[in-house]
């Protein structure tokens, strides 16, 4: 009995240590296994393991996080990719469509992160922020190192109003990424708008139009600009309606991570025929 006890102990150590001595490449070969079965959630689960594992490792780090980001947003069926591919087609003219194609890519596949931030930034155009963050907080809950759900969480937070939950979400991304990303650019921008703080406000308008001067979202953000500082430009509602007007459905693509592209002109027409 006690020599059972004690192999049983012997490879007990021997299973641990090998484990511990998995490297980063065993860990990605083994999600991909995974994700060839179509078990993602056994994937990721995998894969943030790996990352807990070797912190301390930069490298690894860096590729454990890609192909989370590859695998949390690969489609694993035609039909959740169709769904998708039609709601992103209807989302310039009909929200509402989009959103039920997008529900429809969600049934098949709820664990997509492509699908889901699609999802959440269609309810932020719909106004439903509380409906985004219902979408999207599960997922981030679970992975917070992919950069997709973090930019989206951001996003719904301003989209909120709460901004000491977006300090906290902003906190998680590199700085160098907040500073220099034209998606991080364009929130902070809208941040600061929403805190009437003009020197920043503008110093980051300059940013990204310096960073990204062919976006058509770029006369919103100088329209908002120069209503904060008391000189509306009523001519940019026209530039930004006949920029966008004219889109072609790549760049609208390009672009799709800004929840509200091109999607202002309501608004700036409203503002402006109060004056």
């Amino acid at each position: 009995m006690k020599r059972l006890v004690c192999l049983f102990v012997f490879f007990s150590l021997l299973s641990r240590a090998s484990t511990e001595t998995e490297s980063y490449n065993d860990i990605i070969e083994k999600a991909q296994n995974l994700i060839l079965q179509k078990d993602r959630q056994q994937a990721v689960n995998v894969l943030l393991a790996g990352l807990k594992q070797e912190h301390k490792n930069k490298i690894a780090t860096s590729e454990l996080k890609k192909k989370l980001e590859e695998l949390g947003s690969l489609f694993l069926s035609d039909k959740a990719q169709q769904s998708y591919e039609i709601s992103l087609s209807f989302k310039r003219k009909d929200v509402s469509q989009a959103l039920a194609k997008i529900n429809d890519a969600l049934r098949i596949e709820p664990d997509n992160v492509q699908i889901l931030t699609e999802s959440a930034r269609l309810l932020m155009v719909k106004g439903d922020c509380n409906g985004a963050l219902d979408q999207i907080l599960k997922t981030y809950k679970k992975n917070i190192y992919d950069e997709h759900i973090l930019l989206t969480m951001g996003q719904v937070q301003i989209c909120l109003g709460a901004m000491d939950q977006y300090f906290s979400i902003r906190s998680q991304e590199d700085p160098k990424k907040v500073s220099e990303n034209s998606d991080w650019i364009a929130l902070e921008l809208q941040r600061t708008l929403f805190e009437k703080d003009k020197l920043k406000a503008k110093e980051l308008f300059q940013r990204l139009q310096k960073k990204d001067s062919k976006n058509p979202q770029i006369y919103y953000w100088q329209w908002k600009l120069s209503k904060l500082e008391g000189n509306e430009d009523a001519a940019l509602v026209e530039k930004y309606k006949l920029v966008c007007n004219n889109v072609s459905a790549r760049v609208f693509r390009t672009y799709q991570r800004d929840p509200y592209f091109c999607s202002k002109q309501l608004e700036m027409e409203n503002e402006s025929a109060k004056k």
